[in-house]
């Protein structure tokens, strides 16, 4: 109820509904959402452990490409269904205590075959330092943008700093 964005509980059930249609060992599971006297809820799979971020120290490349290859085959899963996660970055990886790497924050994800929504094309809307330039721009973004983003986090996993650095929101861009 402290949300006073109307969008954001348009946002919250439009993200439980694009992750439940996704069922993939690497995709966190939605198992319900709704509205409940006023609150917001999404009851999805408890994962023990820590994000890419928390964990970078801990791991070696051999686990980091893993990593990445596991996410990679999400977003080859997420974008066969049409849907484009639009916010790929450390943070939102999360590593199980199973091995498992797991997507998780579909919040501006976005379906291909969306004629409007609540974030537009014209809008950039995402993590500066893994946005494709298309994304950066406000254009039109598909799978491919993910698969860029998901190249900004290996690059950054590998070599510890991003390629991408300046200023200013434009300046990354």
């Amino acid at each position: 109820p402290d949300h006073t964005d109307e969008s954001f509980s348009d946002r919250f059930v439009r993200e439980a509904q694009i992750i439940s249609k996704l069922t993939h060992p690497n995709i966190v599971t939605i198992y319900d959402a709704g509205v409940h006297a006023g609150y917001n809820y999404i009851a999805m799979e408890y994962i023990a452990g820590k994000n890419l971020v928390e964990s970078h120290a801990d791991l070696s490349y051999r686990q980091k490409i893993t990593i990445i290859r596991q996410i990679a085959l999400a977003l080859d899963y997420a974008g066969k269904k049409g849907y484009v996660h639009r916010d790929i970055k450390p943070e939102n990886i999360m590593l199980g205590d199973d091995g498992r790497a797991i997507l998780t924050d579909f919040g501006i994800a976005r379906g291909h075959n969306v004629e409007s929504g609540l974030t537009l094309t014209g809008k950039a809307i995402g993590t500066p330092y893994f946005m494709s330039p298309e994304q950066t721009r406000g254009q039109q973004v598909d799978h491919r943008s993910d698969i860029y983003s998901l190249g900004v986090v290996l690059f950054q996993s590998l070599t510890g700093y991003v390629p991408y650095d300046g200023p200013s929101i434009v300046a990354i861009g």
